[in-house]
């Protein structure tokens, strides 16, 4: 009898010590946290909706529950990808760049699919975070913008050789990645 049906991942299931809920994993709410649903311990029924367990912990992952029922660990995953630039001079003799990398965001993103402007000023990225979306920022950290703020999967940044436009990728028409997206940038 299935305890979930919807279009969540629910995984890594376990019993609370008193037998009433059923704890999981679950990307609900746009991150893996950790969840529960009441069950009926004579019919194996569900007796309500998931609840949540923990909120803005990061990836929970790996719960287990204590035998007296309060107390549950687990395994919270903060993973980070900021966007860092360098120069792209390269030294010869060392082997290596000519430069440490400088950050051009900080703290709790996931950032993927970089793509700095022609002139090297700006830098045009797809934010991870459940909903994938376009994040515009100069390339010492300011003036992040986000051109894109929709359901839609926005990915694959690349910029017009004048600068004035992005191209991208998104699932936004059919509900797959078949067409190429263009933005003019304001």
């Amino acid at each position: 009898m299935p305890v979930t049906q919807d279009e969540h991942s629910d995984w890594n299931p376990v019993w609370s010590p008193d037998g009433r809920y059923l704890c999981c994993g679950s990307n609900r709410g746009d991150s893996m946290n950790s969840w529960r649903v009441p069950i009926d311990e004579a019919t194996g029924r569900t007796l309500g909706p998931p609840e949540a367990i923990t909120t803005g912990a990061g990836n929970t992952m790996f719960l287990k529950a204590a035998a007296d029922g309060r107390t549950f660990a687990y395994v919270a995953k903060q993973d980070s990808r900021n966007l860092q630039r360098i120069p792209f001079d390269f030294d010869p003799i060392a082997g290596e760049p000519a430069g440490e990398p400088v950050p051009a965001t900080r703290g709790r993103h996931f950032f993927t699919w970089p793509s700095p402007s022609p002139d090297g000023e700006r830098i045009v990225a797809t934010r991870r975070a459940g909903q994938e979306d376009l994040y515009l920022v100069n390339r010492d950290g300011s003036d992040r913008r986000q051109p894109t703020n929709d359901a839609a999967k926005d990915r694959g940044t690349s910029w017009s050789p004048d600068g004035e436009e992005i191209t991208y990728y998104s699932h936004r028409s059919r509900g797959s990645y078949e067409y190429i997206w263009m933005m003019t940038l304001q």
